[in-house]
This record gives structure tokens, sequence and C-alpha cells, in this order.
């Protein structure tokens, strides 16, 4: 007899302990309506271009002539943006090419001082426009264009005509000023090494610009 009160009063305990969160459930109102928190996002504040359209840009790098070694290279590019995604732009630098490699072979230089300049014209399309955040409040503009054109290339008494054509990056910290990075592949109609070939030049530059 006595077993059998200790299973009812364990059986019943049981019950008891198990039905308590079924009660607490049917307890909860469904009708309410679920609250989502709020994420408040601070977008970043870019430099807006207002009516500027000219652009002038110095810059330095390095400049690879067909069978000869890398030379900086100096200039100035000045473009007109004649719309948000086209622009115009020329350019002019200078390059000094010194002729090592035949001087230490015993050879007379190619070049008679090798002093050399060049003027480009080009045509210029803005493919990506976009921005890159920098710090928590602020973003900056960006252009990725090619560009095509055609110019001179003069060294001593020589002046020969070029295609080029290019690729670049572009990055406006504020509304005047700009920050070039470009490559460019330059096709001479004269090689100094052979007459009778092509010449194949390849740019790589730094500048940075003011927009006004």
């Amino acid at each position: 007899m006595t077993i059998n009160i200790v299973m009812i009063f364990n059986v019943a305990y049981g019950l008891i302990f198990i039905g308590l969160p079924f009660d607490a459930f049917a307890e909860l109102d469904t009708t309410s309506p679920i609250i989502l928190p709020e994420i408040k996002r601070d977008a970043g504040i870019a430099p807006i271009l207002d009516t500027e359209k000219i652009e002038t840009t110095s810059y330095i790098g390095a400049y690879k002539m067909d069978g000869f070694r890398a030379e900086p290279v100096v200039g100035i590019r000045i473009a007109y943006h004649l719309s948000p995604l086209l622009f115009m732009e020329g350019s002019f630098a200078k390059i000094r090419v010194k002729d090592i490699s035949l001087e230490n072979m015993g050879r007379a230089s190619v070049f008679e001082d090798g002093a050399m300049h060049y003027f480009n014209l080009s045509l210029g399309i803005n493919l990506l426009p976009g921005q890159m955040h920098a710090g928590k409040n602020r973003s900056i503009n960006t252009d990725f264009y090619v560009k095509a054109g055609f110019g001179q290339l003069s060294v001593d008494d020589d002046n020969l005509s070029s295609l080029h054509i290019g690729a670049g990056l572009r990055a406006i910290p504020t509304d005047w000023l700009s920050i070039h990075m470009d490559v460019r592949s330059y096709f001479l109609n004269k090689s100094f090494l052979d007459p009778d070939d092509y010449s194949h030049n390849i740019e790589y530059t730094f500048g940075v610009g003011l927009i006004f």
C-alpha cells in the first residue's frame, strides 16, 4: 500500500511538472506584432562635382622604349570633360633615353643626346564610375576610364607619328582635387634599332590634378 501511494505521488508530480510549459505557452499572445531592430546605416558623404569641366594634371612615371630600359618621364595633361561619360585630353611630356646597353658593348649610341618629348591628343570614356570608402563618414568618387588617340614623339631631329591606347583610374577626394594612375601603350612608325620596323613603347604614370 505504501509503494502504491509513492508511485501515485511521483506520477502526479511528473504530470504537473510536464504540464507547466504547455500552460505557459498557451498564455502567450501570438497576435502581438514582431518588433524588428532598426539599423541605421550612415551613408558616406562624397564630394559633389558642380559644373567643373577643365582638369589639369601633373604626372611622373616611367617610359619604356622598345629595346631600351625604362626612363623617368615628367609631363602635364589638360582635359576637357564633354560630359560625365566623355572627355578630351592633351598631354605633353619630356623623357631622356640613355643607350647604356650599346655603349657598354663599345658601339655608338643611336641618339645624339637622348632628349625626347611627345605631344598627344586623346578621347576618353569613363566606363565604371563608382565610390570607395575612406573612413566612417566619407566616400571618394572614382572613375575607371579608357582612352585612345594619336600624337608625335620627337627625338633629336626625328619626329615620329604615334598611336596610343590606355586605361586609368581616377579618384576624386574633393571637388577640386583628383588623383590618377595610368598605363599607356604607344605604337610608333619607326624603331630606333630597326628603321624598317615599328616600335611599341609602354608608359606608367601617377598624377595629381586640379579641377576647375
